[in-house]
This record gives structure tokens, sequence and C-alpha cells, in this order.
């Protein structure tokens, strides 16, 4: 959903509604939203992807194209959404298309009306993917042979002059006024005395909610008939100067225009000066950026959401988070490039970005890494806006910062193929630069207004840079590649005495020579690393170390070692609340437990990594939980399954742009040949070609037909240690259900959910979600119906 929409009630939209449910349960597989904008569209659309997702396999998801402004740009937030990595080249949408081929979904596209071309890819995707249903919003229709247009008009409005109070509050555009203006004022009510100013608000406004909605924060301020008194003005007024404005948009910008030309000189400054942010941000970042000496920033952020203006949004983290409707936006946009602050603002905001990106790399192998993972992937349009604008100007050290943290965080989410161009472009660019000697200190933004970051390359950026290069040469199996950046890299961190960078460069090299059969050396360097982050105090860098070092024993056949030493990183991660960690670890054992002979404990670890990994959105993890999991299908002589889960893994490949390495490219022709034994080449082909069409989660219940229910002393804490209530929350976990939906199943609070969780986490000694539903599997509560 879109985070940045108003949530007021859906007043008025009741029959809209219906109706929309209504055709998209039925024959209907594109439906345009159209409108004018403010008029409730994504509102609109948010309601109806509620209400039709629930009767579809694969549910809705929702696509935000506001930041678009072509086709690229559009596939791009598409493939996301969807799960695809985007591509620099033209391959984008033909991915988009693959991954949607057998799914049963919902796609949302909101704000499509800018998109130049995407009736095309919308023409592609009702012919060649039956069971997905298009929900768009759009100013227009996209004019194609199959769409159902329906049109969002303003709310009705009341009849001003021969109406009652009565029937003027039961108008709905007076309704949703009064719903607003409760929310700013409790005690406002629709009265005798200001119903025909309520009235003439409604009627001005032209019935739009974005215009009610900024017209009734004022009631704080304003009675209802000065309110009326101001729109009516300024509408004069904006009328008067913007003929070429569509008639449409004219009412909308009128209660934007009012909305601003009411505040004082600070809040209109700060008002058009966020625009520069191309999602939300925190105070702390509209200090940094739109602040001059002496300004209280923060106490002009709080006016400006007192008057709906800016919006608090949820996010993630300790800080409150602020974003601007996109329609504000738009228009903030425009004061700002006419006062000639536009540019100012972009280096302000190129340089805040840098800064962030600083630190982001700083934070790798330490505690404060994800917390940096998480902005940079909320925060990914800001940062790669900014990488443009650095590559544009020449400013080579800021453009290979920014791509850095990109690289990091694309890396986590096993985004190979994007974050390889991506790099390889960047540092492209910088080659030939000077490098600036060891002395000098980095380009870090002062209090200036335009920071300067044209010139000399420090020698830290630029290893920094060539190490995830690297480290994303190694993840796609370009190990010549990866030796050749991670090399020269680690020889100017050993040569400036950089620990923390030299350990990086070392673990990875380690990865590189294990893969290329050089285990003496690969032990060399992962007990190197160890050393060195031992040395600067990073327990996870360590830990890393250690679990690299498994990887090594495990390829040298020490199976014992190996898990020893996954069993103590694993113990450190779980200590550490780090998931993507513990995924890879759980994924480590799994495979070993599985060589050693032990299929359950083995399959129910590589469970725990498959759903952890999804968790975090590693689909490179995902494909190789897939695999390993396979070959314990092949060992059950579950061979369709087999190649279901190897099916998985392959589309998995193709869509991120990451190859096999050459053993599990073996082990995977292992269960390949395995499988077209048993079940002969044509059912092999069908069962791996359907494994491509699997979503995650379908690829997840597959890999739960495998776990066998565990007897004995072995299988952990006994099921009757749960009360009945708390077996039917853990049967609800493992169906995947939040606290909010286990509330509504038991009729029990979220609270009491999560209580009821805690207690159940602690008697059977576990400490995620996702390793309560492998217990539940493992013991047969997955699916059982409740007691």
């Amino acid at each position: 959903m879109d985070a940045r929409t108003v949530v007021h009630d859906l007043v008025g939209r009741e029959t809209e509604l219906a109706e929309a449910r209504d055709l998209l349960q039925g024959p209907v597989r594109l439906l345009t939203l159209t409108g004018p904008p403010g008029v409730g569209k994504t509102r609109l659309a948010n309601a109806v992807m509620a209400a039709v997702a629930p009767g579809l396999a694969d549910g809705a998801v929702f696509a935000d194209l506001t930041p678009a402004r072509d086709r690229h740009g559009a596939l791009g937030e598409i493939a996301r959404v969807v799960g695809v990595s985007a591509d620099v080249g033209r391959r984008t949408g033909q991915r988009v298309h693959h991954a949607l081929l057998e799914r049963e979904l919902l796609l949302v596209l909101d704000n499509a009306e800018q998109v130049v071309g995407l009736a095309d890819e919308l023409t592609s995707i009702l012919q060649d993917c039956p069971r997905v249903r298009l929900l768009v919003t759009s100013r227009e229709r996209m004019h194609l042979s199959e769409e159902r247009e329906l049109p969002v008009e303003p709310l009705a409005l009341p009849v001003v002059d021969a109406a009652t109070t009565a029937e003027i509050e039961s108008a709905p555009s007076v309704a949703m006024f009064a719903t607003a203006a409760r929310a700013a004022w409790p005690g406002f009510r629709v009265t005798d005395g200001n119903a025909a100013a309520v009235a003439e608000i409604c009627v001005r406004l032209d019935g739009l909610p974005l215009a009610l909605i900024l017209a009734a924060a004022r009631v704080r301020m304003f009675s209802p008939a000065d309110i009326a008194a101001r729109i009516r003005d300024r509408t004069a007024i904006l009328r008067a100067t913007s003929r070429d404005v569509p008639e449409r948009h004219r009412s909308l910008r009128a209660a934007i225009s009012w909305s601003e030309a009411v505040l004082g000189a600070d809040e209109r400054r700060l008002f058009r000066r966020l625009s520069v942010f191309e999602g939300a941000w925190t105070l702390r970042a509209a200090e940094g950026v739109t602040a001059e000496p002496g300004q209280d920033v923060a106490r002009t952020l709080e006016s400006l959401v007192d008057k709906s203006l800016v919006q608090r949004v949820a996010a993630p983290g300790a800080e409150a988070t602020f974003a601007l409707l996109a329609s504000l936006r738009e228009y903030a946009a425009e004061q700002l490039e006419a006062c000639d602050e536009a540019a100012l603002l972009a280096e302000r905001h190129a340089a805040y970005c840098i800064d962030v990106a600083r630190r982001v790399e700083t934070s790798i192998g330490t505690a404060r890494e994800g917390v940096y993972w998480s902005w940079t992937t909320r925060h990914e349009g800001d940062l790669t806006r900014s990488l443009s604008r650095c590559l544009a100007t020449g400013r080579h050290e800021g453009a290979l910062v920014l791509a850095t943290a990109l690289g990091w965080t694309w890396y986590t989410r096993g985004h190979l193929g994007e974050a390889d161009k991506v790099l390889d472009r960047v540092l492209t660019a910088a080659d030939g630069a000077e490098v600036a000697d060891d002395n000098d200190v980095p380009d870090v933004p002062d209090d200036s207004d335009v920071p300067d970051g044209v010139g000399r390359l420090h020698p830290e950026v630029l290893a920094a840079a060539r190490i995830i290069a690297g480290v994303i040469a190694w993840g796609r199996d370009d190990l010549e590649r990866a030796d050749a950046l991670l090399e020269p890299a680690r020889a100017d961190c050993a040569r400036r005495d950089d620990a923390r960078r030299l350990a990086m460069a070392c673990a990875f090299l380690g990865h590189v020579a294990r893969d290329s059969g050089r285990l003496d050396d690969a032990r060399s360097r992962h007990e190197e690393a160890a050393h060195l982050f031992d040395g600067v105090g990073s327990a996870r860098g360590a830990a890393w170390a250690r679990f690299d070092l498994g990887r090594v024993a495990w390829r040298r056949g020490d199976l014992d070692a190996a898990g020893e030493l996954f069993r103590v990183a694993l113990r450190g991660f779980r200590d550490d609340g780090y998931r993507w960690a513990v995924a890879w670890c759980a994924w480590a054992l799994g495979n070993v437990d599985v060589e050693v002979g032990h299929p359950d404990d083995g399959a129910g670890l590589l469970l725990l990594a498959l759903t952890e990994f999804d968790a975090t959105s590693d689909l490179r993890g995902v494909a190789s939980a897939c695999e390993a999991l396979a070959v314990v299908a092949t060992a059950r002589d579950r061979h369709a399954d087999a190649m279901q889960l190897v099916g998985v893994a392959t589309g998995l490949r193709l869509r991120i742009d990451v190859p096999l390495t050459a053993d599990d490219a073996a082990r995977v022709d292992r269960v390949d040949g395995a499988a077209r034994r048993s079940l002969g080449d044509y059912v092999a082909d069908r069962e791996r070609e359907s494994g491509r069409r699997l979503s995650v989660a379908a690829a997840i219940h597959v890999a739960q037909r495998l776990i066998t229910p565990a007897a004995g002393p072995s299988a952990g804490p006994d099921i009757t240690q749960l009360t009945p209530r708390e077996r039917e929350v853990v049967r609800l976990v493992a169906q995947g259900c939040t606290n909010q939906q286990i509330g509504r199943r038991l009729d029990i609070t979220p609270r009491t959910a999560e209580t009821h969780l805690h207690h159940i986490m602690g008697k059977l000694d576990v400490r995620s979600r996702s390793e309560v539903a492998v217990w539940a599997t493992r013991h047969s509560l997955s699916t059982a119906s409740p007691a």
C-alpha cells in the first residue's frame, strides 16, 4: 500500500468500492480508476486491493509509479514489487513478464498517467498472463481494448440554497469535510450556524477529498465562514493567472495555493524545499538539507504537519518519518524552481545522501550495518538520484561513495546483476582520476551550501568501492574479476593500516580462493580476517570469518569441524538478532546435516533458512536454499518436488542475473539426473518448468512437505507443553499470519497474540517466527485444524 496516502475513512465511496470489487472479481482484468488529482484514486485503490486480494492465490502488490517518468522507471518499480531485479538494459520488461506468467494476483499501478509507453507493457501482461488482474489509477484511461474505466468523481455536493442542515450534513463531501475537521479539532460539528459555510467550502472545492482535507485542517484557527471566504478569494486569483491549467486541476491547485499562501515565510520556504526529497525523510534529514542558520526546522515542520501539508508516515526505526503527498510535492517543486533554489537544494540533498552513504560503508562488519542497509533500501530513490547527479557533474568520489552504499544493500538482497552494472559504470567513470595522498581527509560535507565534491579521490573511498565491486563479482561467480578488484584493494588497505576494510578484502579473497580450489590460501585469508576483525572489535565480522572458515572445512570434507564452526557463528548471530546471517548459517548447517546422514535435521534447518531468506528479501539465498532442499527431496525419492524446487531456484537466478557456482551446478545436475531416471524427461521437464512459475511462498509449501514429524528426544520440546490456545497460535504462525491476523482469527487482541507468541518461543527455545513455523511443521501443526 502507498505509505503516503492520508488515512481517513473512505467516506462516500461505498458504491465505487463495491463496483470495483465486483468487476475485478468478475470478467474484468484491467480496471482503470480515472479522475483528477486529489479525488481519492489511491485511497480507493487501496480499499479495492484489500477487498480483492484475499480471493487471489498470490494476493496483491502495489506499485507506486509517482517517481517514474518513463517506461523504464515504471518497469523498475513494478519489478521491485513483484520480486524481480531491474536491469539497466531492456530486459526488465521480460523479467517482469516472466515473473507474472503463472501468478494469480492483483497488480495495482498507482499514478500511471505520466509514464509514456506503459500501455504496451500492460497489453503484453493481459495477453500472456491470464491470471493477473490490473488495477490502474490515472488521470486518463489507458485506451486498451480490454480496459474497463471506472471514473472516480468528486464527492457529491450539497444543495446550498434549498437544503436543511440535516440534508447538507448527509452529502458525502460534507461528511468528508466533517470527518477531517474532527481529526483536526475533535469538537467540530456541522450546525445550523455553520452549515451554509461548510456547504460553500465543499462546492468551491468541487468535492475533491484532498482539497477538503486541507481546508478542514484550518478549523483550528478559522471558522468555516472564514475558510470559505479565503478559498473564494484565492480561487479567483488562481483561475485568472493559470488559464493553461486543465479545468479539473484548478480547484486542487487553488486549495494547495491557498494553503501555501497563508503560510509564514519560514513555512513557505521549508514546504518548497522539502520537495527535493524523492521519498520520506526524518527531521534530521530535513535539518541537514533545508535549514538556514538560525532556522528552527523542527518547529516549522511541526507546523506544516499540523496544517496537513506534510504527513507523518509509518517507517521502521526510532525516528519519526515524514513525506509530502505526490500532488503537494509536485506543487512545492514548482515553487522551488520558480525561486531559483532548485540547484542549491539538489546539491545539499546530494551532500546529505553522500554523508549517510559514507556512514553506511563504515558500518559494514559492525552491529550497525543492518540499520543502514534498511535505510538505503527505503531511500534507494534518493540515493540513485544523487548518484546520477554526481556522475553528470563529474563528482567521481561522491558517485563512488553512493554506489558503494547501494552495492552493499543490493548484495544482501541478491540483486547482483544490477549492482555489478552500476559499480562498473561508476568505477569506469572514475578511472584515471587523481588519487589523493594518505594525509588528505575525505570530502565530508561541512556547513557550506555546496560541498567540494569534484577533485581527487581519497584512497579509502576507492578501496571501499573496489571491495564491494569485488564482492559482487564473486557473488556472480566471476572469480578472475573479483580477484582483480579485491587484491589491489587489499594491498592498499594493508599499506594504509586500514584494518576494517583490509579484513573485508581478506574475507572475500578467501571466498575467491575457496571457489578456485585453493583451500590453503582460503583458510589463511579467513584466519587473517578473523584476527583483523577481532582487533577492531567487530564481533559480527569475526563471526562471519568463523563462518567462512567453516565453509573451507566443509569444502575439505571435514564436516565435524565445519558443523562446529557454523554452530559457533549461528549462536553469535542469533544473539545479535542478525536474521540474514542466521539464514546463511542455517543453510550451511542444513547442508552439513544432510551430508552426515541426518536429513530430518538438515531439512528443518534448510526450511528455516528458506523462510529467513524470504523474510530478509535475499533472492540469491532463497535460490540456494531451494537447491539444497532439492537434494533432500531427491534422497527421499520426491523427485517431482526436487524438480519444482530446482525450477524455483532457476527462475530466481535468471531474475537477479546470478549464475550457479561450479559446485552448485554439479549438485543441481545430480538432482536433475536422478529425476530424469525416475520420472522420465517429459515429466522432469514439466515439473522443473512449473517450479519456475511458483512464488516463494509456494516454494516454502513444497519444502514443508519434506519435513517429517520428529519423534523421541530429538524432537525437542513436547507438544503437550503448549496450551490449546498456544497450539492454535503456533498453527497460525506456521501459516504466515501476522499478530493482527491471529487476533482476528482467534478473537483476541494483537497484543495478546504477541504475548502468547513470546511464551511459545520461551517454551520451544526458539527466537523467531520462522523457527516457530519450522517446529510446527515438524510436529504436524502447520495445517492441523484448531483444537
